[in-house]
């Protein structure tokens, strides 16, 4: 039974912090991936390790130089800079973060490698410094409803080392935008289809337009994932009649 419950308090403000990031590490370091569900143990320890404890370079471990990572309005990297660099701004942003995992799902086997999707809750405070300027003390939500983030992946053994060889996430970039940025919350707001006055503007449409803007991405995740499947399915009947 996976453990996805949340931490009542900063893993960083416990008396015995060390000890538990170790065991977190040791997990993560130990694991043989031989099934699905060592696969979802292995990411809940995984991001809490860099997460929770602030390890950004433990990114290094499964993300590496052909790490290919999509994320909404098109954005697209590639490598485990641009992870890394990610992860500092957003830790710097949120410096109390605590994962409060939602749901993970993991299909695949060992030789063939496996897919893993993930949804979480972000609702945390911005207490730390971002791009735009000094901490907002604004909570990462709208209303009473937090920001909820999705990520995909895809895990495949590259020279005898398992690797993150593409992602997809999709965590609300608006909203974010407005938690961090004062200055423009009003213009936020409506983009998102709030009225900074008060009254809603469309609702509907703007959480439509959400809903649409997520299928697509799953879509072309699922895509990608069965075309890779694919194509390891025809090598490995190629070396068979070899």
């Amino acid at each position: 039974m996976l453990d996805l419950s949340k931490s009542p308090v900063v893993p960083t403000s416990e008396k015995d912090q060390t000890e538990k990031r170790k065991k977190l590490e040791d997990y993560v370091r130990s694991c043989c991936l031989e099934l699905p569900e060592e696969v979802a143990e292995l990411f809940i320890n995984y991001t809490r390790w860099i997460w929770e404890y602030k390890c950004i370079g433990a990114i290094n471990k499964f993300y590496n130089d052909d790490t290919i990572c999509y994320t909404e309005n098109g954005g697209c990297t590639v490598g485990a800079d641009p992870v890394i660099a990610g992860s500092l701004q957003s830790i710097c942003s949120y410096p109390d973060k605590i994962n409060d995992f939602v749901d993970i799902i993991v299909e695949g086997n060992e030789e063939d490698g496996y897919n893993f999707g993930q949804s979480s809750k972000l609702g945390n405070f911005n207490l730390g410094w971002s791009k735009y300027g000094p901490p907002t003390g604004k909570w990462l939500g709208v209303d009473d409803i937090p920001l909820y983030s999705i990520c995909e992946l895809t895990l495949r053994k590259i020279d005898g080392r398992w690797r993150v060889t593409e992602e997809w996430v999709v965590e609300g970039t608006e909203v974010k935008r407005m938690t961090l940025n004062a200055e423009d919350r009003a213009e936020v707001e409506r983009n998102i289809g709030i009225d900074p006055d008060g009254e809603d503007i469309d609702m509907l449409a703007a959480a439509t337009k959400v809903a649409a803007e997520a299928a697509e991405a799953a879509s072309k995740a699922a895509e990608a994932a069965s075309a890779l499947a694919a194509a390891i399915n025809r090598l490995n009947s190629e070396k068979e009649e070899q």
